[in-house]
């Protein structure tokens, strides 16, 4: 793979940056929200099956997950 370093101006560069802190900082949210968050349920094969099958818009998912 080849790499290529772009040059930014430095207004674009703080511009850059600042969105990135924001994005840190807002995922840094989530997740804690996340953990702090109550337990809602078992999380096994048939939670994956529902969440895949809302994630798809209700067509039909194969899963490539075995279980052991």
């Amino acid at each position: 793979m080849t790499k290529k370093n772009t040059y930014l101006p430095d207004e674009m560069n703080r511009l850059v940056d600042s969105q990135g802190e924001q994005d840190r900082q807002e995922l840094r949210r989530l997740v804690m929200d996340g953990a702090s968050s109550p337990r809602s349920g078992e999380v096994n094969a048939p939670y994956f099956a529902a969440l895949r099958a809302r994630a798809s818009g209700g067509r039909k998912v194969q899963s490539t997950c075995t279980q052991a």
